[in-house]
């Protein structure tokens, strides 16, 4: 874990990162506040940044914190500068910022314990959202189809499952010509042997064994072999053994 620097405020006697420190210490020194922030307290009796998730149980508190963190985007007398709520850690990852990273860890301590509990946890998402979001997605991934997680996937050896890696690993040695996670029309294939128009799906017996999937896998290979390809299904647990079979009968 990063440590990052402090130094104790001599008013409040909180430890303050250096590079705050002098900012911090000019508020706590001229006791800057408004009772405009008190429309900010909640019924839990403490007070919630507008501009992020940040509370508080002192008015003088979130003043320093809105002075010193987002001063740039907010003014405590007119509001947001530019009309519009905008987060402090907008564009920041656990990579790039320090601050986002001790956040993301804490939480994730609070989650895991228990000790927090996410706003969301017993809701039920809308009906109308859920179809919204995903009419927006099919749309975006109809017009950006390079944003489809399986272009990821595809000839990404350290993202395949150990299976795929055996077939994957055994086609290259072989030289047989084929292409992973080839895709024919809404479906997207484990691989496609070339000069034999043949597909190949390794089937791992958890996901694969549901009477939903089984229905959804038939109505897959109906699809597929409409399109002029042959479709075999390899189950995981034998991979190599019926890989072998196949390639000999083909």
């Amino acid at each position: 874990m990063i440590t990052v620097p402090k130094k104790e405020c001599p008013y409040c006697n909180k430890m303050i990162s250096n590079s705050n420190y002098q900012r911090h210490v000019t508020v706590c020194e001229t006791g800057k506040y408004t009772p405009k922030l008190e429309k900010y307290k909640q019924d839990d009796d403490l007070y919630h940044c507008p501009v992020c998730i940040k509370t508080f149980h002192k008015i003088r508190q979130l003043d320093g914190h809105i002075r010193l963190a987002h001063e740039k985007k907010y003014d405590i007398n007119k509001g947001f500068k530019d009309g519009t709520r905008i987060s402090w850690c907008k564009g920041k990852t656990k990579e790039t910022d320090i601050i986002v990273k001790q956040i993301g860890n804490t939480l994730k301590q609070g989650y895991d314990s228990g000790r927090i509990i996410p706003h969301w946890k017993g809701k039920k998402i809308p009906k109308v959202f859920c179809d919204k979001m995903s009419k927006t997605r099919k749309q975006l991934l109809k017009d950006r189809p390079e944003l489809h997680p399986n272009f990821r996937l595809a000839n990404n050896r350290i993202e395949m499952s150990y299976p795929e890696k055996l077939v994957f690993d055994k086609l290259t040695d072989l030289g047989i010509l084929f292409e992973h996670q080839y895709r024919i029309g809404k479906y997207w294939t484990d691989f496609l042997l070339v000069h034999m128009n043949t597909i190949v799906e390794v089937d791992g017996k958890y996901w694969h064994s549901s009477v939903e999937q089984k229905k959804h896998d038939m109505e897959r290979d109906k699809f597929i072999q409409s399109n002029g390809f042959n479709i075999v299904h390899i189950p995981a647990k034998n991979v190599l053994i019926e890989l072998m079979k196949l390639v000999k009968e083909l």
